[in-house]
């Protein structure tokens, strides 16, 4: 006979491991602080420490994928949470006196140990939390996004409470011990449910898990992993260019560069919102609605650029904030729906790394503002990867539905 449990300490391990992957991020609030004690240290250095940190998560949750074929979510979590301890607990013992050799230890201890935790946690919270939700898949995916992305307000907070009392390093340090106790209170409810386990099915069928659980091998021969890929890219490319030029924008528009950061508390709110109507209506609506509501940022860009509407600039903010919370809860539920639970893990690894392709359409929305000197050509790049997203979305739901 099955048991049921009560599923609502796994919504709450999921917002817990959800601030704790946010953390990291914090790095804007003390990174000038350091610049301040290391004066020999350039912008672009300690640019690169972030740099490293970045590609540090990308490559180690693709190890996660991996791991997890032979090691539990539980121990990559834990994994995750003496990593941050070891990380950022050591920023007290940065070498004062010797600047060259302080630099070495921030590049590996922030660079690759700290950001280890959300490479390895990244994939191995999803992977041990998502099975026991079957009819909340989107709910809780967007309680993971949400979480993260209020993290770096939140104890962005904290350090500007603690650095003026106990410095930066020490800050730091206690930034440190806080991520990791926010993973060790979960580790207990970090498992995948047994057999024993009753859980209710999906609210639709479209958002069960697909029958056929593919390998890594098999996703990448199939197209519908690189549709799915290439419509993750484009438009995770508008998150970037926003996420990058939001401020910048906003003061175009002859508003306070702040509103440029509404794409934030947007994409949070989204990330929620877009997996509750995720679970009622399935995924193959839930995608048109994210490309529907970039195509309908990219027009008011366009209009109150040509109208000169700060109303309608800040308004197209908000609604690609929110498309992009949209395409996150999308990009990691999905790939449990269209490629099963089996390979979770490693498949979904991969599908994170559709935000290194995306990086490039923050590259490019640059080269155009450095030829054009104006917005144009960006609110055109923004226009033109909606419409691909939109592309890639039909083709996407029309090869899912040949194949099933």
């Amino acid at each position: 006979m099955k048991n049921k449990v009560n599923r609502t300490p796994y919504f709450v391990c999921t917002g817990l491991s959800g601030l704790q992957m946010g953390i990291m991020f914090t790095w804007t609030y003390y990174r000038d602080f350091l610049a301040s004690m290391f004066p020999s240290w350039s912008a672009s250095r300690l640019s690169l420490i972030f740099s490293m940190h970045n590609i540090t998560v990308v490559v180690l949750a693709l190890v996660s994928g991996v791991l997890l074929r032979y090691l539990k979510p539980r121990t990559l979590v834990a994994m995750a949470a003496v990593m941050s301890l070891i990380g950022l607990g050591a920023f007290p013992f940065l070498p004062l006196n010797n600047s060259g050799a302080a630099y070495v230890m921030l590049f590996i201890c922030f660079g690759i140990v700290a950001a280890a935790s959300p490479g390895f946690g990244g994939i191995a919270i999803p992977a041990a939390y998502q099975p026991w939700v079957p009819d909340h898949l989107g709910l809780l995916t967007g309680i993971l996004f949400l979480a993260s992305g209020c993290s770096p307000i939140l104890f962005g907070y904290i350090c500007s409470l603690l650095i003026p009392i106990v410095g930066v390093l020490r800050t730091v340090q206690i930034i440190g011990v806080i991520a990791f106790l926010l993973l060790i209170v979960t580790l207990r409810w970090c498992k995948a449910p047994g057999p024993d386990v009753e859980l209710p099915y999906p609210k639709t069928v479209e958002n069960a898990a697909s029958k056929y659980n593919y390998s890594w091998k098999e996703i990448l021969r199939s197209p519908l992993f690189w549709l799915f890929f290439l419509y993750c890219c484009m438009a995770r490319s508008i998150g970037v260019i926003l996420q990058d030029l939001g401020g910048m924008i906003a003061i175009t528009f002859g508003v306070a560069a702040l509103l440029g950061l509404v794409t934030a508390p947007a994409n949070g709110a989204a990330s929620v919102i877009g997996g509750v109507i995720q679970d009622r209506i399935g995924l193959n609506k839930t995608i048109f609605l994210a490309c529907g509501i970039f195509v309908f940022c990219s027009l008011l860009f366009i209009l109150g650029n040509i109208s000169g509407s700060a109303f309608l600039g800040v308004t197209a903010l908000v609604f690609g904030g929110a498309g992009l919370g949209v395409t996150q809860v999308v990009c990691a539920s999905g790939t449990r729906i269209l490629f099963g639970d089996k390979y979770y893990a490693q498949n979904y690894s991969f599908m994170t790394m559709s935000l290194a392709p995306a990086a490039a359409g923050g590259y490019i929305a640059g080269l155009l503002l450095d030829r054009f000197g104006n917005y144009n050509g960006v609110f055109i790049l923004v226009l033109s990867l909606s419409a691909l997203s939109l592309v890639f979305g039909l083709m996407l739901v029309r090869s899912r539905r040949e194949t099933q």
